[in-house]
């Protein structure tokens, strides 16, 4: 995350969504939720498919 320089914790809070939560999703230990894809897709100008 930090070579985009965003930390987890900037990116929980553009998102909207507990840090515990992206923390577990950046370190492999959670699956992305469609809902997390939409969020995530919208922030970086991606597709939602590219998340999932």
């Amino acid at each position: 995350m930090n070579l985009l320089g965003l930390s987890i914790s900037k990116l929980a809070r553009e998102l909207r969504v507990p840090v515990t939560r992206m923390r577990r999703i950046v370190n492999g230990r959670r699956s992305i939720t469609a809902a997390i894809a939409l969020r995530l897709a919208r922030y970086f100008a991606m597709t939602p498919a590219f998340w999932m």
